[in-house]
């Protein structure tokens, strides 16, 4: 993450109102709901609040260690970091755990949909700050300079047979840095299994 990014980052349950208070001592506000519908655990659902009002709600994510850098096992027991957040946020009074209790981690919104919604709620230069605060792969690929996980993490094979088992999510990692730069529109997924077969679309602009 980059140490400039002070965006304060939250694993959490409970309603908006009970968690808005979080964004009271800096501007913004983001939170990370584990949701256990897909069954290999990376899937979460980002909240940001900007001080007490809600400006993004319920745009999915997937998210993973940095430090799981294999395939995940295909042993029914094995569980990713949806079940374990989920677990202890269950298992505590607050259910409220900073990010910083946590391995670092990597993410990538599945679909060029939720780009847009967060361009389209925040505007390009907050979106992706917000983003890069969640080690963003689309976001954190434009730096100029990549930092060292990014490459691990983009060749692991845990990465491409998790996170981009589905063609609309491989579209989306190779074809959503126009939307951050505020194209909004972006490029259509219609060709996303053209794209599986040929190889990544690379767009201009």
């Amino acid at each position: 993450m980059d140490p400039t990014n002070t965006i304060p980052v939250y694993f959490a349950y409970g309603m908006n109102i009970q968690l808005q208070g979080l964004s009271e001592v800096e501007r913004w506000a983001v939170i990370l709901r584990p949701d256990l519908k897909r069954k290999d655990g990376t899937l979460f659902n980002i909240t940001v609040f900007e001080v007490t009002r809600t400006i993004v709600e319920k745009v999915p994510i997937l998210l993973a260690f940095q430090e799981t850098t294999e395939q995940p096992s295909q042993d029914r027991k094995f569980r990713g970091p949806a079940y374990e957040i989920d677990k202890k946020l269950r298992d505590r009074a607050e259910p409220v755990i900073s990010i910083k209790d946590f391995p670092s981690f990597y993410t990538l919104i599945p679909n060029l949909e939720g780009y847009r919604k967060m361009v389209g709620s925040l505007g390009p230069e907050d979106a992706r700050r917000i983003l890069d605060a969640l080690n963003d792969l689309v976001t954190v690929g434009r730096r100029a300079k990549l930092p060292d996980w990014y490459e691990a993490a983009v060749t692991s094979s845990g990465f491409n047979t998790t996170f981009l088992r589905d063609s609309e999510t491989f579209f989306a990692f190779n074809n959503a840095a126009p939307i951050l730069r505020g194209l909004v529109r972006g490029v259509s997924p219609c060709i996303c299994a053209n794209a599986r077969m040929h190889g990544p679309l690379m767009l201009a602009g």
